[in-house]
């Protein structure tokens, strides 16, 4: 895979497969967990923009 490479590429290389290969990928609860978490922090700020809209409609009529 790597001959076309020069010897210090090669090893940069492989040793940079190597680190990516033991990385492990989020698992689906963890990647479940984050979005959860992303969606309720949008939910907030729309939350918090809807009540500023309501406060700001209260004081103009």
């Amino acid at each position: 895979m790597f001959e076309e490479y020069s010897d210090q590429d090669a090893a940069a290389y492989q040793a940079a497969a190597e680190a990516e290969a033991d990385d492990p990928l989020p698992t689906t609860a963890q990647e479940d967990n984050y979005m959860k978490f992303r969606r309720n922090r949008l939910a907030d700020k729309l939350w918090d923009q809807f009540k500023a809209y309501k406060a700001q409609q209260r004081t103009t009529n």
